[in-house]
C-alpha cells in the first residue's frame, strides 16, 4: 500500500486491494486476513474507493465492509491461519457489538489454544500471561508458562523472553514450578535486548550491576545504558 522511495512505484490503495481480493480467489489466506484486518478496521473496498460515495452511503458501505472481513477472517482462522485464530480469540475475548460477537470464554480459550499451537507469537505470550495468572479460564501453571513465554520470544516477540527471564531471575514456588537460574534469566534478557528491547536491556544492566547471572560489572553497565538505551530501539515493550 505504501510507495517506495526512489524506486518509482506510486502508492496504489485500489489496486493494492484489488491484488488482495485476487489472491483471496486464489485462496490465499494471507489475503484474507489483511483484508479482514483492513475491512474490520473501518476500510472500504476497492469499489467504494474508485467510485463516488455519497456521504450517506458512506456508512453502509463501511459496514457492509466489516460483515464481510468478519467472514474473511473466520474463513482464514478455519484453514489454520494463526493470525486469523488469534484475531479471532481477542474478538471473543471482548466482543464487537456491532459486528453482533458477543464475548464468548469458551471461544476466546479455543481459538488462542489454535493460534497458540499454530505458533502465533502473541497468542503464545497471552496464553503465557493467562496460565501465569490464572485468567480468562486457565488455570495456574507456572511451568507452562515459562515455556510459552520462552516459545513466544523465539516466535518473535521479545516480550516472552522478558517474562521467562523475569520468572527465572527469581524462581517460584518450589522446584517442581520454576527453579531459578539467573544465568539463563540474563541470556534470555540479552535476546530480548538483541530483538529491540527496552526492558530488556534494562534487565540485562540491573544484571551487570548487581552481579547476578553474570559477573559484577559498572564499565559494562554504563556502556550498555549509552548506547542501548540512551537512543530509541528497533522494538519497544508494551
Amino acid at each position: 500500500l505504501d510507495s517506495v522511495s526512489n524506486g518509482g512505484i506510486e502508492t496504489s490503495i485500489p489496486l493494492a486491494l484489488e491484488c488482495f481480493e485476487k489472491a483471496v480467489q486464489l485462496n490465499d489466506d494471507d489475503a484474507r486476513y489483511f483484508l479482514a484486518v483492513h475491512y474490520i478496521g473501518g476500510g472500504v473496498s476497492v469499489g467504494a474507493i474508485t467510485k463516488d460515495v455519497m456521504d450517506e452511503h458512506a456508512e453502509n458501505e463501511k459496514e457492509e465492509c466489516r460483515i464481510r472481513g468478519l467472514k474473511l477472517v473466520q474463513e482464514a482462522g478455519d484453514n489454520g491461519h494463526a493470525g486469523a485464530l488469534y484475531y479471532l480469540a481477542l474478538l471473543y475475548r471482548n466482543g464487537d457489538s456491532t459486528l453482533d460477537v458477543e464475548p464468548c470464554m469458551r471461544l476466546f480459550r479455543e481459538y488462542l489454544d489454535e493460534a497458540a499451537e499454530g505458533g502465533d507469537a502473541d497468542a503464545l505470550f497471552m496464553r503465557a500471561y493467562c496460565q501465569i495468572h490464572g485468567e480468562d479460564g486457565y488455570d495456574v501453571n507456572m511451568c507452562a508458562a515459562l515455556d510459552g513465554f520462552i516459545m513466544a520470544g523465539d516466535a518473535g516477540n521479545a516480550n516472552g523472553y522478558v517474562s521467562a527471564g523475569a520468572m527465572l531471575h527469581r524462581g517460584i514456588g518450589n522446584d517442581t514450578q520454576v527453579k531459578q537460574d539467573q544465568r539463563r534469566a540474563f541470556e534470555l534478557y540479552q535476546q530480548a535486548g538483541e530483538m529491540g528491547s527496552l526492558d530488556g536491556w534494562r534487565n540485562v544492566v540491573a544484571c551487570y550491576i548487581a552481579g547476578e547471572g553474570v559477573p559484577k560489572c559498572e564499565k559494562t553497565a554504563k556502556y550498555i545504558t549509552k548506547t542501548m538505551l540512551s537512543k530509541e530501539p528497533a522494538v519497544d515493550n508494551n
